[in-house]
């Protein structure tokens, strides 16, 4: 038998794991364990490679289990980045809650999906939809609600356009879009 290496999980516990070529009893019921809290968490909802190994991380299972366990998952089709961000994509799209692709860029970054595979799904997601609702119609869409409620609480009209602005900005949508759809709120009321 090695010698187990104590491997640091926080900083204020430290475990000793046997080395991944121990391949004891004790490290089976641990790949094991490891793999039913992957599964159960991949039921809730899909996710990326980095998301869940941060979440097993969390739970305290050591890096060799984890790598073996995601390679493993990946092999079989139930992990698989490109699907998670085509489907991440499909969902923020679609959502009642429009947002901007630097919101989902943002989120796809804060999951472990690299910048260059998001741009590029995103390029094809929205060349597939035929961009039916493009980044300027989502933006329109979320300034016309947010306009609205601004203007039946009585609002002074620069007010509400700033704070329509600050809006649009945080939910992710790029300078040029916001003033595109704050430009054309309040038209039709002054026609």
């Amino acid at each position: 038998h090695p010698v187990p290496q104590p491997l640091a999980l926080s900083p204020r516990r430290v475990k000793v794991w046997p080395e991944p070529q121990a391949m004891t009893e004790s490290t089976g019921e641990i790949i094991e364990k490891c793999r039913e809290s992957a599964l159960r968490l991949l039921e809730r909802r899909p996710h990326s490679r980095a998301e869940l190994d941060r979440k097993l991380r969390e739970r305290d299972y050591p890096a060799p289990v984890r790598k073996f366990l995601l390679a493993d998952l990946e092999r079989v089709g139930l992990l698989d980045d490109r699907q998670f961000t085509e489907a991440f994509i499909r969902q923020k799209l679609l959502a009642s809650r429009p947002v901007g692709t630097r919101r989902i860029l943002g989120d796809l970054r804060r999951r472990g999906i690299p910048e260059e595979m998001a741009r590029t799904v995103l390029a094809e997601v929205a060349e597939e939809e035929d961009n039916e609702e493009s980044e300027i119609d989502r933006a329109r869409q979320a300034a016309a609600a947010k306009w609205a409620s601004l203007m039946r609480s009585g609002r002074e009209v620069q007010k509400a356009r700033a704070a329509v602005y600050r809006f649009l900005a945080g939910r992710g949508f790029d300078g040029d879009t916001i003033r595109r759809a704050v430009g054309e709120l309040g038209r039709s009321e002054q026609d």
